[in-house]
């Protein structure tokens, strides 16, 4: 279609001949027996069930898992600066103790690294030293 400036519209032009003149053949769509039933979809359990997305909710994104580790990371090296700074002031707190210990215990079941979980399981054992230094003194 084209628009002159003199407010003239002419129709489309044609450059040859249609594809379909004289074939005689024109395009239809073909619906079927069943054009205007609703089509069945395969029941829920054709895709696994239950079980198929329970387990895929188990699989845990390697993003989040970093920065669990990091938050993770992040509270047990607090608690280690706490128990320093505790240290260098001349009193120790039961409660830093306990806090890293568990903090501790919790990082090396989530740690695949044996340097990592050798590191954090001397951590342990610290913290369980000291405590039972401080008990020992209390008593």
């Amino acid at each position: 279609m084209r628009i002159d400036g003199n407010n003239r519209i002419s129709g489309p032009r044609s450059s040859g001949p249609s594809r379909t003149q004289g074939t005689g053949e024109r395009f239809t769509l073909d619906f079927g027996d069943g054009a205007g039933e609703a089509r069945s979809s395969a029941p829920v359990a054709d895709l696994g069930g239950l079980d198929a997305m329970l387990a895929l909710q188990s699989v845990e994104d390697p993003l989040n898992r970093k920065r669990r580790a990091v938050r993770r990371g992040q509270r047990l090296l607090d608690a280690l600066d706490d128990l320093k700074i505790g240290m260098l002031e001349g009193r120790v707190q039961a409660e830093d103790l306990h806090r890293l210990a568990s903090l501790s215990k919790d990082s090396i079941e989530a740690v695949d690294d044996p340097g990592l979980k050798e590191v954090l399981a001397e951590i342990d054992l610290r913290a369980a030293v000291e405590l039972a230094k401080l008990e020992r003194g209390r008593s």
